[in-house]
C-alpha cells in the first residue's frame, strides 16, 4: 500500500537525520495528486534544523502547474521547473537531480525536463528528511502534500536521463544503480514494528498526524514481482532479499 496524505491534518513522514550531506544526489518517486487548492505541495524535503533557509525541496505548484526542484540558502533560493504539470487523480513519476553547486534538473513522467544553473547551495548539510512535507528549523514546515506518495528513493549520484526514464516506466529503484541508493522507502504498507521502513539505509520514517494506507502504484521489482491494484502485495523483507542478491552480483 502507498501512503495517503491529508494536508488539512498536517500529515507527513519524517526521519531526524540527513540522508545525504550535499550535492550530487538524486531523489525520485511516485505522486498521485488529488488536491490543487493550495499554492505549493511537497513530495520530499531535506532540511537543516539550525535555520529556516538551508534546504532541498521537491515540490508541485498547481498554479504553474509544474514540478520543482528547489535549493535554498541564507542568500536566496533557486529552482528547476518541469515544462508540464502532473495529471490529477492518477500516478505520476517525479525525479530531481541536484548536480553541482550551480546545476539542478527536474523531470516529470520520464521527460518534461527543466533545469536551473543559478548558484544557491545550502551552507549546512541536511539533518532531517521528510516525505510529504518540507523540513526546516521548526521540525516540519507548511506545504504538506495532498494525495498519495510511494516508492521514494535517494541516490548519492546524479542519475542519467535514460535511467530516470527507466524509473518512470515503472521499474523499482532497485533496478537503477542500487549500489548508490542511500535511502529507499517503498511505502508499501505499514509494518508491525516499523511504519515506513527504509529498506536500504535504515532511515526509517515516523508517522506524524497519521498518514493513511492507500492503493499502491504498479511497480516492477527484481525477480518479476509486481505490486499494484490486482497484484499481490510484497513484504519489505522480500524486496530486501532481492536487493542483497543484486549487491552481491
Amino acid at each position: 500500500m502507498a501512503r495517503g496524505f491529508d494536508r488539512s491534518s498536517d500529515e507527513y513522514l519524517m526521519h531526524n537525520a540527513g540522508v545525504v550531506s550535499g550535492v550530487p544526489f538524486t531523489m525520485a518517486g511516485w505522486m498521485f495528486p488529488i488536491e490543487h487548492s493550495e499554492t505549493l505541495y511537497t513530495m520530499m524535503g531535506l532540511g537543516y534544523t539550525g535555520n529556516y533557509s538551508d534546504f532541498f525541496r521537491f515540490t508541485w505548484r498547481p498554479s504553474s502547474p509544474n514540478v520543482r526542484a528547489i535549493t535554498s540558502s541564507t542568500s536566496g533560493a533557486s529552482g528547476a521547473v518541469t515544462s508540464a504539470g502532473p495529471n490529477l487523480d492518477q500516478w505520476n513519476h517525479v525525479a530531481a537531480t541536484f548536480i553541482t553547486t550551480s546545476s539542478t534538473a527536474v523531470f516529470l513522467n520520464g521527460g518534461n525536463k527543466g533545469t536551473d544553473s543559478r548558484y544557491c547551495l545550502p551552507s549546512n548539510s541536511p539533518n532531517r528528511t521528510a516525505i510529504g512535507a518540507n523540513v526546516r528549523q521548526s521540525g516540519y514546515d507548511w506545504f504538506e502534500f495532498d494525495g498519495y506518495l510511494a516508492e521514494f528513493a535517494i541516490w548519492n549520484i546524479v542519475l542519467t536521463d535514460p535511467e530516470i526514464a527507466v524509473l518512470a516506466a515503472g521499474y523499482s529503484p532497485l533496478f537503477v544503480r542500487p549500489q548508490n541508493i542511500v535511502g529507499y522507502w517503498p511505502l508499501i504498507r505499514k509494518g508491525s514494528a516499523i511504519d515506513n521502513p527504509d529498506i536500504v539505509g535504515h532511515y526509517n520514517m515516523t508517522d506524524y498526524n497519521g498518514p493513511s494506507d492507500a492503493s499502491h502504484c504498479r511497480i516492477i521489482y527484481p525477480g518479476e514481482v509486481f505490486v499494484g491494484e490486482g497484484k499481490p502485495e510484497v513484504r519489505v523483507a522480500v524486496l530486501m532479499q532481492h536487493y542483497r542478491k543484486m549487491r552481491v552480483a
